[in-house]
């Protein structure tokens, strides 16, 4: 692995590090805190919202699988006027459960440019219609999540989960593995318009599989651990190891389309975090690792570890995270394949205002690109005509240039109803190290949700 590499690992672990530090305190000094519960989404950072997770969600919460989730309050104090956080939700409340649907949309315009030319889209860029059930006052809990846009119509979550003890649940289907605290917020909580590098390189994505977790949300330690396919199911996060190879992604829950699962090869993975707060500081660290038993060379990372961590000031909430993966070789030797490091911050100085400012990047060791290189090679020469051959070589042609991508995202965000009604609005520079490659892409989109 370069230096590089090692240089931003080392940084980033750093930078965890003083976030988990006030977490820590002698007993004495933790008694005189309030007790914070386990907050895995990005909260508001504006001084008047509060912290508390509705009571229905609180298993989700735990696990942090919750795509659709909004502002958790349904007010804020603007003087001596409450001002709407959220638009809904719609449900239908019994004496032993509810019934709840929901949606979640945005409607975005992007503008890329790049040496002199120009590109713009403007779309429906999500559009997802969710279903959620609780029976047994609570202790049984069902999700449906589907999303219509902007290209497929496609299957995001679907599962059933239910208590088994007051300390520990069970969750069986499709949703998110629980990979990294960043990664368990909802798309409707994101600083900026969408997901950073580090998610999509990383992100473990959804699979089919068993959970367990703590579903508790007032524990100052929260867990969850579970066992998978093995097959990262959505393309959008979690696929971008095969694009280091020169291979395209594969939407599995497209509904349109059917494309039958490989065959199982289990994948397990699990994180833990801490919350605690000293004083005015809120903050969480979480270490998670992801180890595949039997992965497929070029498509799965054998090893994925991540440590991530969020601090909450008042009006300034920040995140930084740290990544590192290893996979096998062509020969099955295994290599230290590439590292990743975010750092992220809002602020609101005003509750309805947040100016936010990320960088993401994800740095492929000389390892990959070599093995990249040799797997290319063979399939070339293994083509089964001169056509083929031809084909190959111009997918291949730059499969091993590449040594690091860089993304560094300046936003500005309008809260007209909490995270429900938000106008976002960001300027990226995006940055391709190998050919050396500069980009900048302007996006700007609506959230609409209850």
């Amino acid at each position: 692995m370069n230096i590089r590499t090692h240089a931003s690992i080392r940084a980033l672990l750093a930078l965890a590090t003083l976030i988990a530090l006030p977490l820590v305190l002698p007993r004495g000094a933790r008694a005189q805190q309030p007790a914070v519960g386990p907050e895995p989404q990005v909260e508001d950072t504006a001084a008047a919202e509060h912290d508390a997770a509705s009571e229905e969600h609180a298993t989700e919460a735990s696990i942090g699988d919750h795509e659709a989730e909004l502002a958790p309050e349904a007010t804020e104090e603007h003087g001596e006027r409450e001002w709407p956080q959220r638009l809904g939700p719609v449900e239908a409340v019994g004496e032993h459960g509810t019934v709840g649907v929901g949606f979640g949309t945005q409607i975005r315009g992007t503008a890329t440019f790049e040496d002199g030319e120009s590109d713009g889209v403007f779309q429906l860029h999500r559009a997802r219609l969710f279903l959620r059930a609780s029976f047994l006052d609570g202790r049984v809990r069902f999700k449906l999540q589907t999303d219509f846009a902007p290209r497929a119509f496609e299957l995001i979550d679907l599962y059933v989960e239910g208590d088994i003890t007051e300390r520990v649940a069970l969750r069986a289907g499709i949703g998110k593995i629980p990979f990294t605290e960043h990664w368990m917020q909802s798309f409707l909580r994101l600083s900026v318009v969408d997901w950073p590098l580090t998610e999509r390189w990383f992100g473990g994505g959804r699979q089919v599989g068993f959970t367990l977790f703590d579903p508790r949300k007032d524990a100052p330690w929260t867990w969850a651990v579970g066992v998978y396919q093995g097959q990262t199911l959505r393309p959008a996060n979690g696929q971008r190891f095969v694009t280091a190879y020169g291979d395209d992604r594969v939407n599995y829950l497209d509904l349109q389309e059917f494309r039958p699962l490989a065959t199982p090869h289990p994948e397990l993975a699990g994180r833990v975090t801490r919350r605690g707060s000293v004083g005015a500081v809120d903050g969480l660290v979480s270490l998670s690792a992801a180890w595949d038993t039997r992965p497929e060379h070029g498509v799965d990372e054998t090893l994925r570890l991540a440590l991530d961590g969020r601090l909450r000031v008042g009006p300034l909430t920040a995140w930084a995270g740290a990544f590192l993966a290893a996979a096998e070789e062509l020969d099955g030797d295994l290599m230290l394949s590439h590292g990743g490091s975010l750092l992220e911050a809002e602020v609101r100085p005003h509750p309805l205002i947040g100016v936010a400012l990320r960088h993401s990047a994800v740095i492929r060791s000389d390892a990959l690109r070599r093995d990249a290189r040799a797997t290319a090679d063979e399939r070339i020469a293994t083509a089964s005509d001169p056509d083929r051959q031809a084909e190959l070589e111009g997918r291949y042609a730059g499969v091993d240039r590449i040594r690091a991508q860089h993304e560094t995202v300046f936003g500005v965000n309008v809260y007209f109803v909490g995270h429900d009604l938000k106008w976002q609005t960001d300027v990226s520079w995006l940055r391709d190290a190998g050919p050396d490659r500069d980009q900048w892409r302007l996006r700007s989109h609506i959230n609409l949700a209850f």
